[in-house]
Parts: structure tokens; C-alpha cells; sequence
């Protein structure tokens, strides 16, 4: 029919009076029909510039003569035909488009919801069933502050404003609550302009839960970490007693920081054989009874005692309902409590971890469930304490060592040399064989420079231009012992000088042992950058490396970061405990520490997160590194209670130049660590001084 089809598409009327009279392919297709129509008029059914058809009428046996206005007629009736054509065909179109907009919103991750101009809910995709459990018929013509938190709905209610007189609003996020009364953190944004087609203005809403969680619990573990250094600053500025008179306040900002009713430090007393009360916090206001100040016999809490040290940490959701024979003690002797974390304290200067005391955290009655950040950070603060309170100790035992000899010396306990101009010993007393291993027959004739270890011998030269400017000096330094040894000395030296002229004739040092002291200096400062878990670099640390690489290369800085985080361990903690959960965090800083280069910081900056920043490293090296990261963590861990297998999301940023910052170059390693474990954990994405995005690489 190919012919006859042609002429149709002309779009023009055909008026056959008589088929026999006319020739052609078309006419030849007309006649092949059945009962083929002797005359007729054909007019094609045509509206905005569609045919939808033709429109005919026909004689079947005799020819016919069409008058003009029989013709116009049929043509009239095709109009009409051709308008009803197309508006049907404009509804089922528009049905169609509608069915695949709500298939594709009602599929979309986003809550998608069009409210009018005052709030009430026109429109709401099916997401809102999976997202906040409930149905769209629930929803819709309803007010959609009815589902504001109470507490956010003037923030809601000024956003409505804004958007309804025709301002720019800003992302607005507020608490939204669920049909199961649950809240949860929802991220709302809008068009300024009214949809006339929609009826209103769309929001576009999101459920940002887990971002806002997740940036919450990392605000509070920066609070926690800064203060637990202003507590080790402390330390370091003040002396014990000092410390100590500030300890309750220190318990009352515990407190505080953590949420708790009940802060306290208990110091083990052996020579009365009691447990004391040394400082403590108790929540005002509160109608169970306060915590009284403790001083307990050792003898009526022996369970206790023995569980505090064991040395682990103790954390107990319900104290009051724990079945464990230290628990029911305390119960009956002091007390009783209900979510329960404490820490013991113990001496890390003597070989055996000597137990000092034990400091705690609870709630009067509640439960409680800690946090992994909330155990670290009040057993660092307790590592603090017990350092103060074992140089507290160390003093004590230091003035009472000088009052039982200063009768029979004032230098008895120091060692005294006697230097001449030259720098020769001339004279030795007898502790050196205590203090250097050495008598004073080997010393005497020695140049004094010789055993001075060679960091120190600079402040040394320092330190005799000094002495002769004002007459003495003091000064920290290392001397080497007999067995080749070193040994830091606190070092006070004067001069003596001729009674008559006044000139200088030699030199006078009273050497003093100070290793303890210097331990202890090295022990606090290794603690306010270091993790206490794993012994690795804290994250203050890693910025204070990346800062000083960056600083010292200027622009020829090449450097990357890692971001890692374990991907299951959340399932060790809930299944072995917390004990469990700190064997395989040692485990993993062991084997990352394989994979590290040696110009490598390797660093824990969170409960099961570890950062990695590589010096001199392009992209292609620090994704090679994040590979192996990868494979090196697919090997079951294994203990000697269990095994488990863990995963790793590793991300990496790479930055060159003068202009890379730190704290860019740490961000954006986690925005691309968030991106690989989207991406199916187990993954490695990666970012760019030049990216504006991650990219997953493997």
C-alpha cells in the first residue's frame, strides 16, 4: 500500500467522484481492497502538525459527484475528530510521564516532598515509607512542621518563612521524628522559586544520622584529647602538690566531659593499709546520696583490690546487677553503683607496674554504655595522675633521703668534682662510684668535657661562659657512667675564686641523679603525643611531622595521606570485649607497620582509625602503599582466645607545592576513605590537590 500511503501523507482531502476515472499505483492499491469503494472523500486527521489518522466516507457500488459543502463538512468533522484525537493522546502522554516521575522519585535515596504556601504537604515520594515508616497518605495534607523535633521547629518555621517570601535559604538541617517516635538528623534544601507545575515548593530532604553522629562523637573526642593534654601540661608545670590541690576540679571537668554523676581518685596507701579517697566529683542536686569521701581498710575490700590490679580497665554497663564477687563487695562496702568505668593507676617507673591507686567514673544508679574514646581518654588522664603521684612519691622519698644525711654532709647524696681553668678534674668525691661507676683516683686528671655525651657538650660551652659571666650556673645534661652508660645529672656549678684578687681559680659542680625525674619528663611528654594502646603516634603527633615536612620542602613538597578504618571491628569489641578489641588493635599497628616506609608516621587518631603520611610520595606510590595496606589486613588476626578477620577502607591524598595545607590534606584523606568504604569497603579511593571529588581506584 505503499502508494496509497504516500498520497495520504500529502495531508490533503481526496475526492474520488469515480475511481474508474482515474489512474495510477495509488488507484491500483485502491482497487486490490475486498469491496473497493466506487467514490469517496478522504480527509487526513491532522492537529498540531500530527496526523493521527483519516477521516472517509464512500460510496460502495455507484459513483457519486461530491459537492463542495458535503466536502467542507466531512473536513469540519475531521477537525473536530483530530482535536479529540490529540488531546487524548496529550493525556495519555502526560499520564505516562507522571507514572515514570513517581517511579523514579519513589525509587530515588531522597525524601522528595512538595509543600504549599503554608507548609501543608502536597506531594511526598515513597521514600518517606523506607526512610521514616511512613505511607504518603499519612503525609500528605498534613502540616510538615507536625514532624519537626519541638526544639527545632522555630528554626523550621523561619525557613518556611524565608522560602515563601522568596529568599535564598540556606541548608537547614533539623531533628525529624519517625513513626516509631525515633529522631533522627535530616538535611533539607529548597529552590527559591515556586513550581506553579507541582503545586508549591519542592524540598529536597536527606537523612544526614550517621554525618552528624559521626562529626558529633569526633567533636567530643577532640575535647576529650585537648583536655587530657592540658591535664598532662599540668603535669609538667606544676609541682605534685599543685597538681594535686587542682585534682578535684580536674575530676569536676571529668565529669562534665563525659556525662557521668560520680568522678573519684582512690591512692592505695601500704603503709596504713587503706584505701583513701584523694580527690573527687560528685553530681550536686541529685536525689540519690552522694559518694562520701572513701577510707577503706585494704582488708574489707580484698575482691576489689585484686580486680584493680589486674591492671585492665574496668568498664561495666550495670554494676548494680553484676554478678562478679568484686562487685557485690563494693556494692556492700561502698556505695553501690550503676554504669561503672575505672582505671587503676600504676607506677610506670617501677619493673612491676606497682599499683598506686585506681581512678574512676560512674553513674549513681543508671546504666551506662561507654565509649571506646570515653575508656581511652580517662585512661589517659589516669596514666597523668599516676605519673604525678609516683613523682609525688619520689620527691617525698627524695627530701626525707636528703634530711637523714644532711647531718652528715650537704653534698653527701651529690657528687662533688673540683674543675681547674683548663677543664681537668682535680678533685672527685667518694659517690662517684655510685653516680658514674668510676672512683675519684680514675677521674682526677680526666678533662671533665670527655664525659659529657656529645648532644649535650654545646650547652656545656654554654654553660661555662655563663658561669663566669654571673658567677654559677645550672643545667640538665648526660654524663657517661664506666660501663658506657649515660646518666642524666642535675648539674650546679660556681666558681671559686681567689679570696684576695677575686679572680677565678676553679670550678665547683654538685652533680645530682635526676633519671627519675627525666623519665618521668619523657614519659609525659611520650604520652601527650603518643597513643597509650598501641604506642604509635597521636594525631598531634602526625600534624606536628606533616607540618614540619611541608615547612622544610616549601614548594617542592611531594607528600600524601592515608586515611584508614578498620571495616568490622565494631563486631570485636561487641564479641570479645573491650580486651579483645585492644589485642587486635595492637595487632594491626604491627602489621601497618610492615607496610610503612621508614620515613613513614604511622599514627592512631581514633578507636579503629589509623592515618599514614608519607613524605616524598606521588599518588602512585601512596595508592601502591594503600594496596598493600589492603592485602596485609585480608590475613585472619588471631589471638590465643580468638580469630577474626578484618577489612580496611584506605584514602588517600596527594598534594604538592608551598600551598598544601595539613589539615586539607587530612580532610580530604577522609573524605576519600569515606568514598572506598562506600564503594564496598575493602577499598582503596583516592584525591587530589586538582580533584574535587574521590575517585575509587580499586
Amino acid at each position: 500500500m505503499s502508494a496509497l500511503v504516500e498520497r495520504c501523507r500529502t495531508l490533503t482531502t481526496l475526492v474520488v467522484d469515480d475511481i474508474h476515472d482515474h489512474v495510477g499505483a495509488w488507484v491500483d492499491e485502491w482497487m486490490s481492497f475486498p469491496v473497493p469503494d466506487r467514490a469517496g472523500v478522504n480527509v487526513p486527521l491532522v492537529a498540531e502538525g500530527r496526523c493521527f489518522g483519516n477521516l472517509g466516507v464512500a460510496m460502495t457500488h455507484v459513483p457519486r459527484a461530491w459537492a463542495a459543502d458535503e466536502v467542507a463538512l466531512v473536513e469540519r468533522v475531521s477537525e473536530t475528530v483530530s482535536t479529540l484525537l490529540a488531546h487524548e493522546h496529550a493525556e495519555v502522554s502526560l499520564r505516562n510521564s507522571e507514572m515514570r516521575l513517581s517511579a523514579l522519585l519513589d525509587g530515588a535515596h531522597d525524601l522528595v516532598v512538595v509543600v504549599d504556601h503554608e507548609g501543608v504537604v502536597t506531594y511526598v515520594n515513597g521514600t518517606v515509607e523506607s526512610s521514616l515508616g511512613y505511607r504518603p497518605a499519612d503525609i500528605i495534607g498534613k502540616n510538615i512542621v507536625g514532624y519537626i523535633y519541638p526544639d527545632d521547629v522555630d528554626q523550621a518555621l523561619e525557613r518556611l518563612y524565608m522560602l515563601h517570601s522568596g529568599a535564598a535559604t540556606p541548608m537547614t538541617i533539623v531533628r525529624v521524628i519517625a513513626a516509631d517516635g525515633s529522631l533522627g538528623w535530616w538535611e533539607i534544601s529548597s529552590g527559591a522559586e515556586r513550581v506553579p507545575l507541582v503545586g508549591g515548593r519542592v524540598l529536597t530532604c536527606r537523612d544526614v544520622t550517621e554525618r552528624v553522629e559521626r562529626e558529633r562523637t569526633a567533636s567530643r573526642w577532640v575535647e576529650m584529647l585537648r583536655y587530657a593534654f592540658e591535664v598532662a601540661q599540668s603535669a609538667l608545670d606544676l609541682a605534685p602538690a599543685a597538681f594535686l590541690d587542682e585534682l578535684p576540679a580536674t575530676c569536676a571537668r571529668i565529669a562534665a566531659i563525659i556525662a557521668v554523676d560520680l568522678v573519684y581518685v582512690d591512692r592505695l596507701d601500704p603503709a596504713t593499709g587503706r584505701l583513701a579517697e584523694i580527690a573527687g566529683y560528685s553530681l550536686p542536686d541529685t536525689s540519690t546520696a552522694p559518694r562520701p569521701p572513701q577510707n577503706v581498710a585494704f582488708g574489707d575490700l580484698p575482691s576489689w583490690l585484686d580486680r584493680v590490679r589486674d591492671v585492665r580497665p574496668i568498664v561495666i554497663r550495670d554494676a548494680s546487677v553484676c554478678l562478679e564477687p568484686w562487685a557485690e563487695e563494693k556494692r556492700r562496702v561502698l556505695l553501690p553503683e550503676g554504669g561503672l568505668m575505672a582505671v587503676p593507676l600504676s607506677s610506670a617507673l617501677s619493673s612491676g607496674g606497682e599499683l598506686l591507686g585506681v581512678v574512676g567514673a560512674s553513674m549513681f544508679a543508671a546504666p551506662r554504655d561507654w565509649t571506646d574514646d570515653e575508656v581511652t581518654f580517662l585512661r589517659i588522664v589516669s596514666e597523668t595522675i599516676a605519673h604525678v603521684l609516683e613523682r609525688e612519691r619520689l620527691d617525698v622519698a627524695l627530701r626525707a633521703s636528703e634530711a637523714r644525711f644532711r647531718l652528715l654532709s650537704d653534698t653527701a647524696a651529690d657528687m662533688v668534682i673540683l674543675v681547674d681553668l683548663e677543664g681537668r678534674i682535680t678533685y672527685a668525691s667518694p659517690s662517684s662510684r655510685q653516680l658514674l661507676g668510676f672512683t675519684p683516683e680514675q677521674l682526677v686528671g680526666s678533662y671533665s668535657r670527655s664525659f659529657i655525651h656529645p648532644a649535650d657538650r654545646k650547652a656545656g660551652y654554654v654553660n661555662a661562659e655563663l658561669v663566669l659571666e654571673r658567677g654559677w650556673t645550672m643545667s640538665d645534661m648526660r654524663l657517661r657512667r664506666a660501663d658506657g652508660s649515660y646518666v642524666w645529672v642535675a648539674n650546679s656549678t660556681s666558681v671559686v675564686s681567689d679570696p684576695v684578687t677575686g679572680a677565678p681559680m676553679e670550678y665547683r659542680a654538685s652533680l645530682r641523679d635526676v633519671s627519675d625525674r627525666k623519665r618521668l619528663e619523657e614519659e609525659l611528654e611520650r604520652q601527650v603525643l603518643h597513643d597509650p594502646l598501641t604506642g604509635l603516634g597521636n594525631r598531634t603527633l602526625l600534624k606536628n611531622r606533616i607540618d614540619e615536612v611541608i615547612s622544610r620542602l616549601g614548594s617542592t613538597a611531594h607528600v600524601s595521606v592515608l586515611s584508614l578504618d578498620l571495616d568490622g571491628f565494631k563486631e570485636v569489641n561487641d564479641t570479645y570485649g573491650h580486651a579483645g578489641g585492644d589485642e587486635v588493635l595492637r595487632q594491626v599497628a604491627a602489621r601497618l607497620h610492615t607496610v610503612c616506609r621508614p620515613t613513614d608516621t604511622l599514627a592512631r587518631t581514633g578507636g579503629d582509625e589509623f592515618v599514614i603520611f608519607c613524605p616524598d610520595a606521588d599518588e602512585r606510590a601512596a595508592v601502591s602503599i594503600a594496596d598493600r595496606i589492603v592485602f596485609v589486613m585480608s590475613a585472619p588476626i588471631v589471638t590465643p582466645e580468638f580469630e577474626f578477620t578484618l577489612g580496611v577502607s584506605v584514602g588517600v591524598a596527594n598534594g604538592s607545592g608551598g600551598s598544601v595545607n595539613t589539615d586539607w590534606l587530612l580532610l580530604e584523606a577522609d573524605h576519600a576513605m569515606y568514598e572506598a568504604k562506600r564503594a564496598g569497603k575493602g577499598r582503596v579511593a583516592v584525591t587530589s590537590a586538582h580533584s574535587t571529588s574521590p575517585l575509587p581506584t580499586t
